[in-house]
């Protein structure tokens, strides 16, 4: 695995608020953050930075964002996310023609995010791992690589689903996932308002991987907005 904390994050984007936004949830998985909020600065920081990673809006004064992703695509392999409210499919093919990886449509969620990031930077350095692969507290463990779960030394047998909603909850360890985030990231966007499905398999889940699914441990509700799993 490679060690996040050597990474460096370049987030370039003249709104303060999606900085904040992208810079703290990429700060919460380890990595360094600079910012730029031009198409000048972005190629000057680049030069004196050396990130691992692009996160590059479209709309940029100075110099715009397609521009300073075909210069950057002309001397370097980075990995480049653009992220633009500009996301219509001759927009994401112009994003991809300049050089980027993947093209991001605002707004986007943190999951969202971080799993595209989590994407290019495999793709890049094949070693990379953003998320966690394994979680064990208080007998519970469960392997990501392996898909194997066991409590107390015993083997729990999940299905898929529940295998990848608790994947899922590991990603985000000691973080509060919304319902609408954890639907769509297991299920798929089309069932991001399905909450009876979500609250049906979460007590599944319980009764399988808590001590005492009447009491958990682990799975915690964060009434009216989601799930987390502690830690």
């Amino acid at each position: 695995m490679v060690e996040k904390r050597a990474f460096v994050a370049q987030v370039v984007d003249d709104d303060p608020a999606i900085v904040r936004f992208i810079r703290r949830n990429l700060e919460m998985q380890d990595f360094h953050v600079v910012v730029s909020s031009d198409g000048k600065s972005a190629l000057d920081q680049f030069e004196d930075e050396k990130p691992n990673l692009v996160i590059l809006d479209v709309g940029l004064p100075e110099i715009d964002g397609l521009e300073v992703c075909s210069h950057l695509r002309a001397t370097s392999d980075v990995p480049i996310i653009m992220v633009t409210s500009r996301s219509g499919d001759s927009d994401v093919i112009t994003g991809l023609e300049a050089g980027a990886d993947d093209y991001l449509g605002k707004p986007f969620s943190a999951g969202v995010l971080l799993a595209r990031v989590d994407a290019v930077l495999r793709r890049r350095f094949p070693r990379f791992d953003l998320a966690p692969d394994r979680f064990e507290r208080d007998g519970l463990i469960v392997d990501l690589t392996d898909r194997k779960t066991s409590l107390n030394g015993t083997i729990v047998h999940l299905t898929p689903i529940e295998f990848r909603l608790m994947a899922t909850l590991i990603q985000h360890k000691d973080k509060v996932v919304t319902s609408a985030q954890i639907l769509t990231e297991v299920w798929g966007s089309e069932y991001f308002n399905e909450l009876q499905i979500l609250r049906t398999h979460i007590g599944r889940l319980r009764r399988k991987v808590e001590h005492d699914a009447g009491n958990p441990t682990f799975i915690m509700t964060e009434p009216g907005v989601g799930y987390w799993l502690r830690c």
